[in-house]
């Protein structure tokens, strides 16, 4: 990815606000407007437990993000996903399980070289599940991911 991409990418989705809504729930909030329409949270930890939710390349001013590459999409994504892990309090090394979705099954190579990217550079691997989907909420997504993580 070039340097003009990587700027390119960077999302107006903040890193967030970790706020405690109960004794030992720690909830990481944005300004993503899907959070506030239906009533979901960025991410969860709950002791060791973290919990990130479905992460797609849409940017609130921007819109969907490479519309036309999964791989690109997913490299994004993972981005997220890490700088949500790092704000709630777990890094990367702490993911157990991965869950990805696409629209095309034939783009699973893409998506699974962002994921390789992303892992295999810290010697782990993460067990993860790939299926192919109907729909997501904008026709120019292709892939939305999730992650959990355990904080030892």
């Amino acid at each position: 990815m070039t340097e003009e991409q990587k700027q390119t990418d960077s999302s107006e989705v903040t890193m967030g606000t970790v706020i405690e809504t109960l004794p030992g729930r720690f909830e990481l909030r944005t300004n993503n407007p899907w959070e506030e329409v239906c009533g979901h949270t960025r991410a969860v930890r709950r002791g060791p437990f973290v919990i990130i939710a479905g992460t797609t390349a849409s940017d609130v001013t921007k819109g969907v993000l490479h519309p036309s590459s999964t791989y690109h999409q997913a490299v994004v994504i993972f981005e997220r996903i890490k700088h949500a892990l790092i704000t709630i309090g777990a890094q990367l090394t702490d993911v157990v399980r991965i869950r990805m979705f696409i629209i095309d099954i034939t783009d699973q190579d893409e998506v699974c070289r962002a994921f390789k990217e992303t892992f295999h550079s810290y010697g782990i691997r993460v067990p993860a599940t790939l299926v192919q989907v109907n729909a997501f909420v904008h026709p120019d997504m292709r892939v939305e991911i999730e992650a959990d993580a355990i904080v030892m």
